[in-house]
């Protein structure tokens, strides 16, 4: 019995999400696999499966996968009377949790030295001693790569688990393969090295891109009691064949963990997700079972060529706005995304996107084909106004938007605006009033937007003006069909708030009542309270006077009324505001010479000053000489 121990190939790399990426390859010739499991508990069951290698194939990669549940001890297997040991040297994954022990972990030996293309049957047992189904290597997958010069180019790429097994329906794998995927020439194959699951609803469903793609389950018929179900494939020649209990059809169904998934991906796409949720969570909680690993094999497939399809230019249009795309070419064409096109297979479809789409076009001459792409960027310009104004006649405000470059404006209508093209003109409305704005952008797309001004204007009117005697009262009032009153100045009144109001001011009194709205708009109307005081009533002062030596009035003074007392001050002045005549005797008048010469018609200013017995007032006015 010949005993090897191998290294691992290093093209794996640890990483932080749910898988890691183990092996990455492009050659030409095909893969295969298969593998088995003791069973999960003390009834030790050796595995017997098949691969195949076509003639004229020599190995280029084979690896040994082992799945470990908790802190199992190192393991020796025998593969075709070769032993093999895992241990802790050769886990290629991080570890993650499992229910089975401790933390749990892939391990793989590289056996490329060890292989024969030429054998195609295997049996594997477990050497040491077994007892399950925790702390222990459960389940075994051997997965070969071959060259053959005579077939065209397969792309491998595998990923091991790196998530704890109860995050599973919440984590997808994120799968990214090394080339475009062909969807419609070559066979793209997914296959799975799955762990513990003892029967159907013991297992779990499977979907690629969100799509269900069926449910596994055990036990693995070449395997011990609760054996995962593992792939057995070849895929050959752009094909996927399945090997023993696998079927190469599109779903995942009992103890067959290998599928075609042509029809769940996007063509020529490089990414993929894989999903999946154990049957039995309802009972047994999420954390059962374990998915060791996933592959992805395929072809080489179509010929990208890059001189088959025409494609119209890059365009932007307007929010709401359609588009014709345009693609020629001889042959089957596609658009993607479907979503805003009018027919996703003729060649002048009508684009109605609702935002900036990279629409990609594939032009399929079967196994030939070329992809472009046409970026339709959706401009949505939009303005929004600022929320409706209450405004008090006679105010001003500024209405509009900030303003943008390359964008024109147009309020309408245009009254009351200081410049209705401006994007925040000034309005000084006299009256309520809606404005619309529209704005126009460089691509000619338009936003519009309205805004409307309310105008208050309350409106207060005050009673005529009131003459009344010294000490006397007078009854002024205000009307008004909205808002508060207020009275000024608030003294001499009875109520400063009343419509109606009692005032008895000790002088001539000037009154002015404001109302305000409940917008805060105001309005102001005034009476006049005259009081007339018993020395105003004694004394008249003339107008004119007429200085000509005929002894009708000839002078020009304070005339008094009565018989009481007056005295005081007089004074003229002339145009230039020189005073021309003066006096202490208040009723002594000026005759019309001013520096021993007749003064000139015209009007002259006096100022006088007049005490009487109950008060002293002044007098102010012009007096007309007239000759």
């Amino acid at each position: 019995m010949k005993i090897s121990s191998a290294i691992i190939f290093t093209l794996y790399s640890f990483t932080v999400a749910a898988q890691t990426l183990f092996y990455e390859d492009e050659f030409k010739g095909g893969a295969t696999a298969s593998g088995g499991s003791p069973g999960a508990y003390a009834t030790y069951t050796p595995s017997d499966f098949e691969i195949f290698i076509p003639a004229g194939s020599t190995i280029r990669k084979a690896y040994l996968f082992a799945g470990r549940h908790g802190d199992a001890p190192d393991t020796e297997v025998d593969l075709n009377g070769i032993v093999y040991t895992f241990e802790e040297i050769n886990q290629v994954s991080e570890d993650f949790t499992t229910p089975y022990g401790g933390n749990a972990g892939v391990h793989a030996i590289d056996i490329t030295a060890d292989m024969d293309p030429l054998v195609s049957d295997y049996t594997l047992e477990v050497v040491d001693s077994y007892f399950g189904p925790n702390n222990i290597y459960l389940d075994f997958y051997l997965f070969i790569t071959y060259d053959n010069p005579l077939l065209d180019s397969t792309f491998v790429t595998i990923y091991l688990n790196d998530q704890d097994f109860d995050d599973a329906p919440d984590d997808p794998w994120e799968i990214t393969v090394p080339q475009p995927m062909d969807t419609s020439c070559v066979d793209i194959g997914l296959t799975f090295m799955t762990g513990y699951a003892c029967y159907m609803s013991d297992g779990e469903d499977a979907y690629v891109n969100d799509i269900y793609i069926g449910t596994w389950g055990g036990n693995e018929d070449n395997s011990g009691d609760c054996g995962g179900p593992l792939g057995s494939f070849t895929y050959y020649d752009g094909d996927l064949i399945g090997l023993m209990d696998d079927d190469e059809d599109e779903v995942v169904d009992e103890t067959d963990v290998i599928a075609t998934i042509n029809n769940y991906i996007t063509v020529g796409a490089t990414y993929l997700e894989l999903n999946f949720d154990y049957v039995g969570a309802l009972y047994y909680g999420e954390s059962s079972n374990a998915i060791w690993a996933a592959a992805i094999v395929y072809g080489e497939g179509f010929e990208i060529a890059d001189s088959l399809l025409t494609v119209s230019d890059d365009a932007t249009i307007c929010l709401g706005d359609s588009i014709n795309l345009f693609a020629d070419g001889d042959g089957e064409i596609t658009w993607y995304p479907t979503t805003g096109l009018s027919d996703p297979y003729s060649f002048d479809p009508i684009a109605f996107p609702d935002s900036t789409t990279i629409y990609s076009v594939t032009l399929d001459q079967g196994c030939l084909q070329q992809t472009d792409t046409i970026i339709i960027t959706v401009d949505d310009f939009e303005i929004v106004l600022p929320d409706d104004i209450i405004l008090c006649y006679g105010e001003t405000i500024e209405i509009g938007i900030d303003e943008e470059e390359d964008v024109t404006y147009v309020w309408e209508p245009d009254d009351y605006l200081n410049n209705n093209t401006l994007s925040n003109p000034e309005s000084s409305p006299a009256e309520s009033i809606e404005y619309v704005l529209t704005a126009t952008n460089i691509h000619g797309c338009i936003g519009t937007d309205n805004i409307a001004i309310t105008v208050f204007d309350p409106e207060v009117t005050a009673s005529a003006n009131v003459f009344i005697s010294l000490g006397g009262d007078a009854n002024i009032s205000a009307t008004t069909e909205d808002g508060i009153l207020l009275w000024t100045p608030n003294y001499n009144i009875d109520c400063d708030t009343c419509f109606e109001v009692i005032a008895t001011p000790e002088e001539t009194t000037t009154y002015t009542v404001q109302v305000t709205d409940e917008h805060g708009c105001t309005d102001y109307d005034s009476v006049t309270v005259f009081v007339i005081s018993e020395c105003e009533k004694l004394v008249v002062i003339p107008n004119a006077f007429t200085p000509n030596g005929d002894g009708l009035n000839d002078l020009f003074k304070v005339t008094q009324l009565g018989e009481n007392t007056i005295s005081g001050e007089l004074k003229v002045f002339n145009r230039w505001g020189e005073v021309i005549f003066t006096t202490t005797d208040i009723t002594r008048g000026w005759d019309g010479i001013y520096n021993n010469n007749e003064a000139l018609n015209g009007g002259y200013v006096y100022y006088a000053i007049i005490q009487c017995s109950d008060k002293t007032i002044e007098k102010k006015g012009v007096v007309s000489l007239i000759r």
